[in-house]
């Protein structure tokens, strides 16, 4: 027969203390409870090491007395225990010291008596865990406090390379995250089961505070897991916006590839919030990067029929027209997948013609149900060609022209008169949004431009004041420079520039 550790308790909790011998009584106890038992423990000649299974016996799980009494907190057995000779480093079946035991329990008393008979404070239970590991996973920082304090290795790895601060990032212990790290734990030091740094840990946890506390002591928010992820793609993958854009802020790259060509944008596309999404483009994420199977963010949006995500996409410079290895376009996808999506196979073919035109044929593969829709697309976008709104800029320049272009635009304020034309609702009811979209995004351009040219002001005249002697230093802003950040500059690179000219010298 086995006993169960709850019945194993129920003996401790019958010895008396200070009434006869401890280890007498509990060997009365287990011949009490269990014949059997006691017998095959009397043919050991009652050794005070011998390990007995215990339920649930899970991979033979097998505990000796000491080990019992230290998952009960019983700090008298403990103590009897080893004063009739019972080994201090003995394993049970895990490799697990009565240390560990103690460790993982959060007895604190029972950690120091084992360490002041000579417990070995680095010793490794069979998946290469220190009893330091324990504590942490366990969120004991009394404890962890006093194994560091008696030489416990901070940066300790186990079979898979994790170290105890691994194994804090893992369970949210914060405190115990700052501990370790001030006592010399090294953010950048060991990998997961998948080669995980701590920050990929945190990341994937969504622990934003954890995160934060990581990259302030110099964790690489760059590193890359066995699959070639990096801290970035696991935010990604877990939806945690925060994280995203605090690590984008401390110099995540979010045109990383991992081992199979994707980058945070195709992982983005295929299941992240809209928001996420604009922030990797917000911040230089590339629209049309091409994993080893060359597909772009694009075609993961369009197969999964994410309307908001292709809008999105589109809307920062995705090609519409780009085929995959396949030789489909992005129309063809949105017509054939199994998420398929009305309003984005009609918005996909509005931008399909916006781009060719109105005398575009229809595909060979458009359904007859789409051709109507098609028609209407394209006498739409002939009428918007005739449109002349500013002597000889018609409304379809404004619709197609590039984002630097726009900006050109409204300086001149061109976008904003058209704008104000309320009739364009109605008469291009198609492609009315669109025009808004460009107008707004021009608009928008330009205020990010000024702003700009307002930060190089005040730079210029902040180093005419620190070195008045060479007052030619920067004697005049250069006055191409509103129209050169206009004409060449994307908007992360505008806003990259933006943030470089804010930093104090």
């Amino acid at each position: 027969m086995t006993l169960t550790l709850e019945q194993w308790k129920e003996i401790l909790d019958a010895v008396i203390p200070n009434s006869g011998n401890i280890f007498e009584q509990i060997k009365r106890k287990v011949e009490e409870r269990d014949k059997d038992i006691y017998q095959r423990w009397q043919k050991t000649n009652f050794d005070l090491n011998h390990l007995f299974d215990v339920l649930p016996n899970i991979s033979s799980y097998k505990l000796t007395l000491l080990h019992i009494a230290v998952l009960n907190g019983r700090l008298d057995i403990v103590k009897a225990l080893l004063e009739n000779g019972a080994d201090v480093k003995v394993k049970n079946s895990n490799g697990d010291t009565p240390l560990h035991s103690a460790a993982n329990g959060g007895y604190l008393e029972i950690v120091n008596v084992l360490l002041e008979i000579g417990a070995d404070v680095n010793a490794k239970n069979n998946p290469g865990n220190t009893p330091l590991h324990k504590a942490v996973f366990s969120g004991h920082l009394e404890i962890i406090k006093y194994l560091i304090e008696n030489g416990a290795d901070v940066n300790a790895k186990n079979n898979p390379g994790n170290t105890p601060l691994h194994k804090a990032v893992f369970s949210g212990h914060l405190e115990v995250v700052k501990y370790l790290i001030e006592n010399r734990a090294d953010v950048n030091l060991g990998r997961g089961y998948y080669g995980e740094t701590t920050l990929h840990e945190a990341a994937i946890n969504g622990n934003l505070k954890i995160v934060n506390a990581l990259l302030e002591k110099g964790a690489n928010p760059n590193a890359k897991d066995y699959s070639g992820n990096n801290t970035l793609y696991s935010a990604v993958l877990n939806n945690h916006l925060k994280i995203v854009e605090v690590l984008l802020e401390n110099t995540a790259s979010p045109n990383a590839k991992n081992d199979r060509g994707y980058t945070a944008l195709h992982r983005a596309a295929f299941s992240s919030e809209l928001r996420i999404v604009e922030a990797l483009l917000k911040n230089g994420a590339d629209v049309n990067k091409k994993n080893d199977d060359g597909r772009t963010p694009l075609y993961w949006a369009i197969i999964r029929g994410r309307l908001n995500i292709v809008k999105a996409l589109l809307k920062n410079g995705a090609d519409v027209n780009e085929k995959n290895y396949d030789g489909h376009t992005p129309l063809y996808l949105a017509l054939n997948t199994q998420q398929y999506d009305d309003k984005l196979v009609d918005f996909l073919i509005a931008q399909e013609v916006k781009i060719k035109g109105y005398n575009a044929e229809k595909p060979e593969y458009l359904p007859r149900e789409k051709h109507c829709y098609w028609d209407k697309c394209c006498s739409e976008i002939g009428r918007i060609k005739a449109k002349i709104i500013d002597g000889t800029t018609t409304l379809y320049v404004i619709l197609t022209c590039k984002d630097n272009e726009l900006t050109c635009y409204a300086r001149k304020g061109v976008l904003q008169r058209a704008l104000e034309n309320s009739n364009y609702r109605n008469e291009f009811p198609i492609y009315y949004n669109y025009l808004k979209d460009q107008c707004d995004k021009g608009i928008e351009r330009l205020v990010l431009s000024n702003e700009i040219k307002d930060v190089f002001q005040g730079r210029q005249k902040l180093f005419l004041r620190k070195d008045e002697e060479k007052p030619d230093i920067i004697t005049k802003l250069p006055t191409e420079l509103p129209e050169a950040v206009d004409t060449h500059l994307e908007n992360a690179s505008m806003n990259n520039l933006k943030k470089a000219l804010e930093i104090n010298i």
